[in-house]
């Protein structure tokens, strides 16, 4: 493929000149390969194929592309958007349409066009402000994790590239595509890979067209990749004619999951994204009432594999008979499925990471989950939560077989006051993750900010006290620190959580202290605690509820002991540093000064 690619580039390289948009250079382009193909296979009337004169006259040849459109059929469809207008406005004139006809020309004479185009020649070429094309590598496992059959009816919601449809065309499925772009890729790709499907051009969530007598039709697979961090406005809810929506949400992925499964037969292959592996609200509801049914069947961790984002995301295999009681999760993210460029990851070994999901062994990086165990982790399904590396598994079964404690029974989770903008209130404080220190007390807050003053009056028990520990939720999550016995009252000028972070006020209760669950959670031992409950895509974040829920190991007295003792011994060592430091700032402070 990579010949096709450097081809591809070429034509594209001459058209770029014409100041289109570079979805509709991509588009152009493959018109070009596809129109060339076409001719070659005699497959046009000689008036409108690819030839030398279209090259010396562009202005005809532009006509004679534009003219394809009307064409009965799918080289109509392959050819309605050529617009002889988009050439004409070029300001240098038809010098592009010259440059791809004759390059064009020359491939077909020396020979390098006569292989069959692989239906991906365009990935990674889309553009960034629209629907990017899948890479080769994931449109492949996608298409193998749904294990078509010869003759199976297969869905294929958004795939506006026709990737996976022409994967599944020449398994011999009958692929149906619906997308709610109107563009000519699905048709020229049928062209350009000799595979037939159908495509509707409408909105899978908002107005499903794939009907049988006023019903949703039933497909025997589904392979869908919806667009990431979609939104639809909430009457697509009230207003389904097909009942498909359970959970009220503006959510894409809801959406796409209730609606994939309403068109199911069986199996479905849904990307979605991290997030929705782990929120709250609408997405929790759906992924308890999908493992409820038993629609989980897999769920694989992928690494940022896609041209216009790296962010990783995952694919759900479901099942829409239900009936699973155990769920296959793989870290399809695992060093041996994964390579890295300067330009994105790519996935590696197909072959072994589908053995990983198929089979029922437990591995390093897969391992099959009863539906209990998930319920026991808030309905999560964050591959991460259920393969743990060496280490955290160490320090889990060390938990299993020592005293320990849940954090919500030594400690009150108290939230950070609101922070006002624009306003005026009281002045107080925030303490950010930039004050918080790698050893000792937490000493300084920096940044001033305003809270309302008569909340805070009311809520004076949200102000930091003494040896309150503060840890960061959101961002540097997992960052840990112990306020000092110097803090100042609740007052103007008084100090509160920043807003990414809460605070854990122990109640007393024996098991651990303030200074002993400072300790730990700062710990390396407690960091890979925290993070066995971090969540998040982009941003790492905490869950209230999973922080509440964190098991830590109990100390005796004798090592709370130890732990204040070590904190004060800290912050000792941290005031002579602090000290040093002002010395060493005077020693050269002398020289070549600034003038007051």
């Amino acid at each position: 493929m990579e010949t096709q690619q450097k081809i591809f580039l070429m034509i594209t390289d001459t058209l770029r000149d014409t100041g289109l948009p570079e979805e509709r250079i991509v588009e152009l382009t493959l018109q070009f390969i596809v129109w060339e193909k076409l001719s070659f296979q005699g497959a046009l009337p000689d008036s409108l194929s690819l030839q030398q004169q279209f090259a010396d006259n562009p202005t005809k040849g532009a006509h004679a592309l534009s003219s394809l459109g009307a064409i009965e059929g799918v080289v109509g469809e392959a050819f309605v958007t050529a617009n002889v207008n988009d050439l004409t406005v070029a300001s240098v004139s038809f010098i592009p349409l010259r440059q791809a006809i004759e390059a064009l020309l020359r491939l077909r004479k020396s020979g390098m066009l006569d292989q069959q185009w692989s239906v991906d020649v365009f990935a990674g070429f889309s553009s960034r402000r629209g629907p990017d094309a899948l890479p080769s590598e994931l449109a492949d496992l996608m298409v193998t994790l749904a294990q078509c059959h010869q003759g199976d009816s297969v869905y294929l919601p958004w795939d506006f590239a026709a990737q996976n449809a022409a994967r599944v065309a020449h398994q011999g499925c009958k692929a149906t595509i619906e997308t709610p772009l109107r563009t000519a890729l699905p048709a020229l790709v049928s062209l350009l890979t000799g595979h037939s499907f159908s495509v509707s051009h409408s909105d899978p969530i908002r107005e499903p067209s794939e009907l049988e007598l006023g019903r949703l039709r039933k497909f025997d697979s589904v392979i869908a990749f919806p667009p990431f961090g979609a939104r639809y406005e909430s009457r697509i809810v009230d207003t389904d004619l097909w009942g498909r929506f359970v959970e009220r949400t503006t959510s894409g992925a809801v959406l796409a999951i209730n609606h994939v499964l309403a068109q199911s037969k069986g199996r479905c292959v849904v990307a979605v994204p991290n997030s929705f592996l782990f929120s709250s609200g609408a997405e929790a509801a759906c992924r308890q009432r999908l493992l409820q049914n038993g629609n989980v069947s897999a769920v694989i961790a992928i690494p940022g594999v896609l041209h216009a984002t790296s962010i990783p995301f995952a694919i759900l295999v479901l099942d829409a008979r239900g009936k699973n009681d155990l769920v296959r999760f793989v870290n399809g993210d695992d060093d041996q499925f994964r390579a890295s460029n300067r330009a994105r990851a790519s996935l590696t070994d197909i072959p072994a990471l589908m053995s990983q999901v198929l089979n029922d062994h437990t591995s390093s990086v897969a391992r099959l989950v009863p539906i209990e165990e998930i319920v026991a982790s808030d309905w999560n399904l964050q591959v991460s939560r259920y393969l743990l590396d060496q280490t955290a598994q160490g320090i889990r079964n060390r938990l299993e077989n020592s005293d320990s404690v849940v954090l919500s029974d030594v400690a009150e989770i108290v939230r950070p006051l609101p922070v006002l903008r624009y306003v005026k209130g009281l002045d107080v404080f925030e303490v950010g993750a930039s004050d918080i220190p790698s050893f000792g007390y937490i000493t300084s807050a920096s940044r001033k900010v305003v809270v309302d003053e008569a909340g805070a009056w009311r809520n004076d028990r949200q102000f930091l006290q003494p040896f309150d520990v503060v840890i960061v939720l959101k961002g540097s999550a997992g960052k840990v620190g112990i306020v000092t016995a110097d803090a100042p009252p609740p007052e103007e000028g008084g100090w509160i959580a920043g807003q990414s972070a809460v605070v854990l006020r122990c109640i007393g209760k024996s098991g651990l202290d303030a200074h002993s669950l400072a300790l730990q959670l700062r710990s390396p031992v407690g960091q890979e605690l925290l993070k066995m409950i971090t969540s998040g895509a982009s941003i790492p974040l905490i869950q209230i509820r999973e922080l509440q829920q964190l098991r830590l190991f109990t100390v005796d007295a004798e090592v709370a002991n130890e732990c204040l003792r070590a904190l004060e011994e800290e912050s000792s060592i941290q005031q002579e540093i602090a000290i040093l430091t002002e010395r060493q700032k005077k020693i050269s402070a002398a020289f070549w000064h600034l003038p007051n």
